[in-house]
């Protein structure tokens, strides 16, 4: 519906990796490798999730013709940083002990927990009540959740 957000989340998204390597540049100059590191490695971590968050609030937003700002978008990626840390430890995990188990099974489990972070924007779920919530909502439904993930994952190699 409103491109606009999606653009200044980007655009935020860019100019804070500059500033970033701006920071890290200073950093190394000053600091040793293991703390250039570590810092590194936190600050985009948070900032990976806080913007993952954005784009997952955005589109639940979008979907349900509600309008949103890129600030709202932001506040509430950053209110939900830890459960969506821990809700993609955890899916990460489940999925890597799916593919230990020959493959077909991480790919299934990848698609039943496909919905699991807009559940936990859309419904204010913590990380395990929204796994469980994805799974509810993708039943019987894997074989469109696997065509979903392809497409998703073949236009975004076109990029």
């Amino acid at each position: 519906s409103n491109p606009v957000p999606v653009m200044l989340a980007s655009l935020w998204f860019i100019l804070g990796y500059i500033g970033f390597y701006i920071v890290l540049a200073i950093l190394g100059a000053f600091a040793p490798a293991a703390v250039t590191f570590v810092v590194s490695v936190v600050t985009i971590l948070v900032a990976w999730m806080v913007i993952y968050g954005a784009y997952i609030d955005i589109a639940a937003r979008s979907a349900a013709d509600e309008a949103i700002t890129t600030k709202q978008a932001f506040q509430k990626g950053l209110k939900k940083i830890v459960p969506l840390l821990v809700l993609t430890i955890l899916s990460a995990l489940a999925i890597s002990f799916g593919l230990l188990l020959l493959i077909i099974p991480g790919v299934i489990i990848a698609a039943r927990l496909s919905l699991a972070p807009i559940a936990m924007f859309e419904e204010n779920l913590g990380a395990v009540a929204s796994m469980k919530r994805s799974a509810e909502l993708t039943k019987g439904h894997v074989n469109e959740m696997l065509g979903a993930l392809f497409a998703g994952m073949f236009m975004g190699s076109q990029g």
